[in-house]
């Protein structure tokens, strides 16, 4: 009696050949599936950009996956050509909120590019500036000017000297070295500068003293009540 024993290979197209008593059966229709399944399981999917951030709040680079805040990026805008348009100084908009409540994502994924998509009558080539004012808010509103009035990323002589500048009294007694370095910045009015100032309230803000003497530049805030605010206001 020959040999009767089965058996199983698979050839190089990917088929289950079974031969044994001389006979030959090809398996075709379910090995190939198998393989393709294993080929599709095995083929990495490519993923976009997480449109998730997490606790980081959005930037200008983010307003085309910004949403949700329609209507107060529009009463923003509103209030914001309000106040370019008047001709009384300060011209100031804050926006107010507990911490996280996305006040910085607000102005910066939804103010900025609403003004880029819609800019103000004679104000197209509006200039941003992000400030963090830190221990030390003279210097860093005087880093900011330095950059708008130099296009140097790294402008260490002139803020300094603009720093100097923000500290002088004028003869009538007032600090206005921030009007008189803003009035000289290239091309100031056809291209405004709007600075985006980050405070936290969560303590008392004390008062900035100049090297020179005790007046304060700002007066002192107090802090926020403990009563939680459910969104951003202004």
């Amino acid at each position: 009696m020959g040999d009767r024993s089965i058996h199983i290979q698979e050839s190089a197209v990917g088929s289950a050949i079974v031969s044994g008593d001389g006979n030959t059966i090809y398996v075709i229709h379910q090995t190939t599936q198998q393989r393709q399944e294993t080929a599709a399981a095995e083929t990495p999917v490519k993923l976009g950009p997480n449109p998730y951030k997490g606790l980081a709040a959005f930037t200008e680079q983010d307003g085309d996956r910004y949403f949700g805040r329609e209507t107060q990026v529009e009463r923003l805008w509103e209030r914001f050509q309000r106040l370019v348009e008047q001709s009384a100084v300060p011209r100031l908009l804050p926006i107010l909120g507990p911490s996280g409540c996305g006040k910085s994502s607000l102005a910066r994924a939804g103010l900025i590019p609403a003004l880029a998509q819609r800019p103000l009558l004679g104000k197209a080539q509006m200039r941003v500036a992000v400030l963090v004012p830190g221990s030390h808010p003279l210097e860093a509103l005087a880093g900011v000017l330095a950059k708008a009035a130099t296009q140097d990323p790294m402008p260490v002589t002139k803020t300094r000297e603009f720093a100097t500048e923000l500290g002088l009294v004028s003869k009538e007694g007032a600090y206005d070295g921030l009007r008189r370095i803003a009035s000289l910045i290239p091309q100031i009015h056809d291209a405004p500068l709007v600075v985006l100032w980050w405070i936290s309230l969560r303590r008392s803000i004390p008062s900035v003293k100049t090297p020179k003497n005790d007046r304060p530049l700002s007066t002192t805030c107090s802090p926020l009540p403990k009563t939680p605010v459910p969104r951003c206001r202004w």
